[in-house]
């Protein structure tokens, strides 16, 4: 070991299982609403139920992960143990807002408004039940994986292909797959996102209109990968333009689930 850690890389350390936890639930819950839309129950009480309870499992992994990241700092460094907690805390409380966000509990807000309220309220609820017992002693989290930084390629898939550090005198070859299914519930988390954002008539076309481009090629049975980045590329720069009061939590999930199922990074 040659540094001491630092609360930076313990913060580091804690929202990367907290980013983790959000971009799973994102994507689950755009899935969800993706079958649910084919069978024309978009807006019913089963969509609820299916939402809640799919971010609600991703929310509860995130805090025990957070809680297990906790567990091993306290154990294995001497950073404060106060300020460890304080910062988690916020951290989680931070956590809460944006999994909250995930529900879509506006859109059924009309629908089973008591609901949706007694299901915002147990989030809450179970944040103050988890941090409470762990502080007692009686939730022992497992400590979770080790976050990750890496520069590995994720391909996909790749067939008669070669991957090879790139050198002055080396020639590359990479033939790169796409994951239908995880784009285009990317896509469909990303064009729920927006529409709660207040944005100039001139954006929002622009905004429609790569999508569109991006859909018409998800549903081709060879889509190019070349129309796809060109189009999220133009996608995230329009995102980029918007100004950072009128991003919405919704949208800082949605947004990344995207990028990174086009090869954008």
């Amino acid at each position: 070991m040659f540094a001491e850690p630092t609360i930076n890389d313990f913060l580091d350390n804690i929202r990367w299982h907290l980013k983790k936890a959000g971009v799973d639930a994102g994507r689950t819950v755009a899935a969800i609403q993706a079958e649910l839309a084919s069978k024309g129950l978009l807006l019913s009480g089963r969509a609820v139920i299916s939402i809640f309870d799919a971010v609600r499992k991703d929310f509860e992994g995130g805090i025990n992960a957070t809680l297990g990241e906790l567990k091993r700092t306290i154990a294995r460094t001497t950073l404060d143990r106060i300020q460890l907690r304080q910062m988690t805390i916020q951290c989680l409380e931070n956590f809460a807002i944006e999994m909250k966000s995930l529900t879509k509990a506006d859109q059924y807000r009309t629908l089973v408004g008591k609901l949706i309220d007694d299901r915002l309220r147990e989030f809450d609820e179970y944040l103050s039940f988890a941090i409470r017992q762990f502080d007692t002693g009686f939730l022992d989290p497992p400590e979770p994986e080790v976050p990750s930084v890496n520069n590995s390629i994720n391909i996909g898939t790749m067939t008669g292909s070669a991957v090879q550090q790139g050198s002055p005198s080396a020639a590359q070859t990479m033939q790169l797959g796409l994951k239908i299914d995880d784009a285009k519930a990317a896509a469909a988390a990303f064009e729920a996102a927006i529409q709660s954002i207040d944005l100039p008539i001139s954006k929002k076309d622009e905004i429609v209109a790569e999508l569109q481009t991006i859909s018409a090629q998800l549903s081709k049975k060879s889509p190019s990968l070349t129309i796809l980045r060109e189009a999220g590329c133009s996608l995230r720069n329009v995102v980029e333009g918007i100004t950072a009061s009128a991003i919405t939590p919704q949208l800082l999930a949605a947004a990344p689930m995207l990028w990174s199922a086009l090869g954008l990074g």
